[in-house]
């Protein structure tokens, strides 16, 4: 009865956007309110320091919601710190007593993302989209690409490339290279995100930066493979989506950079916010702002005069920004400095195995992925990192369930 427990938890970790509660909020608090079982049943006195960074990061953004507006917005925004606490210890203890991830059940949840997906792109796009919030935005632009079991192409993408970090940090690459297949093959012909594309891009390129500086001759062979891929991807694809939404902009970035911030509201508001949290941090002196606060602090940058940075992530505006659209920049923003448990706490998931390829790669695909508009209660995440933290502390455990799969 455990393990089915724990297994139904796992499930609403891999599908975060199933809108059961009608919230009206993208990402849904399933997993948070199951992560109650593994908890309970599982739990442990000695904890790993990752799971109390996480608790201090939550305790102090409580104590900031005494000092603001209590309302939906102050609560959600809470609520993404203790969905970060609460679901990472639930994936940790669980990992803990289950040891690894079953395979099939992975594979189920692959091949259940991309039935979804496939169906929307070639035959019905609105296929299953009611049981998500807002019936799969985008959707019905014949330049973007589908939402599969999440909310809009930007989420779809970001699931595959987090789906991709769960397979290399469970399984051998003999047994997960067409699982990796199919992932990019979502990603490129599916949800056809040019954010989660992007997100790719950046992480390989940190976790390749890092390789060099460590002077680690692989750095070579994965940069000269990644290149190969992408040259051979782009020929393969190009004639069928030359013209969508991932390729044009792909074609304006390579044309003239600076003109990409403009060429696209999306992609100029995912700059701005990550660009404006930030400097919002800065401008505030590291100090807490709480929460709220971000559309007064745009307003008053909209009247100051503009460089030719500001004027193009300044190209397309709202009239009320209720979200910051940028997980890291959030925690930032409203936290100011005490908000640094969250990226130490992420580290500290990785530590012991940091420099491992596999484990590296997935640290900076995590972190590059909280620099878009991924919501720290989306459960994926809270799972990923608990899971990481379990492998993290128990290599040769893992190691020996790998090699047992690999005899078998």
């Amino acid at each position: 009865m455990k393990k089915v427990l724990i297994y139904i938890f796992f499930v609403l970790c891999f599908f975060p956007f199933l809108d059961f509660f009608r919230l009206g909020t993208d990402t849904q608090p399933n997993a948070l309110l199951f992560s109650v079982f593994p908890i309970m049943l599982c739990f442990r006195k000695k904890l790993p320091i990752a799971i109390y960074f996480f608790l201090a990061t939550f305790l102090i953004a409580l104590t900031l919601l005494a000092f603001n507006t209590i309302n939906f917005n102050s609560l959600r925004d809470v609520a993404n710190y203790f969905s970060v606490f609460a679901v990472t210890l639930g994936s940790y203890l669980a990992f803990a007593h289950i040891k690894k991830l079953d395979y099939k059940f992975f594979v189920g949840v692959n091949l259940i993302w991309l039935f979804v997906g496939f169906v929307q792109t070639y035959f019905y796009p609105f296929f299953m989209t009611f049981i998500v919030n807002g019936g799969g935005r985008g959707i019905d632009s014949d330049a973007r690409g589908v939402v599969s079991l999440a909310v809009e192409p930007g989420m779809y993408g970001a699931m595959t490339l987090l789906l991709l970090g769960i397979a290399i940090l469970n399984y051998p690459l003999k047994k997960i290279w067409w699982i990796i297949g199919i992932l990019i093959f979502q990603l490129l012909m599916l949800a056809q995100s040019a954010t989660a594309l992007l997100t790719l891009v950046v992480a390989f390129s940190g976790f390749l930066v890092v390789k060099l500086l460590l002077f680690n001759r692989k750095a070579l062979v994965y940069g000269l493979a990644a290149l190969m891929l992408g040259v051979v991807s782009y020929r393969l694809t190009y004639e069928t989506l030359k013209e969508q939404r991932i390729y044009q902009l792909g074609t304006e970035l390579a044309e003239n950079p600076k003109l990409f911030l403009a060429a696209d509201g999306s992609v100029s508001e995912r700059f701005m916010f990550v660009y404006y949290s930030f400097k919002g941090t800065v401008d505030n002196k590291f100090l807490p702002r709480g929460y709220g606060k971000f559309n007064d602090y745009m307003q008053a940058e909209f009247v100051k005069p503009r460089t030719e940075l500001t004027s193009l992530l300044l190209s397309f505006t709202r009239d009320n920004y209720t979200r910051i659209l940028c997980g890291l920049g959030s925690v930032s923003f409203q936290l100011g400095i005490f908000g640094i448990g969250i990226p130490l706490g992420i580290i500290a998931c990785f530590r012991r195995r940091l420099f491992e390829d596999k484990f590296l790669f997935t640290c900076f695909l995590i972190f590059s992925i909280l620099l878009t508009a991924f919501a720290l209660m989306t459960a994926t995440l809270g799972f990923i990192l608990g899971n990481a933290l379990y492998l993290s502390l128990n290599p040769n455990h893992i190691n020996s369930l790998i090699n047992s799969d690999q005899q078998s």
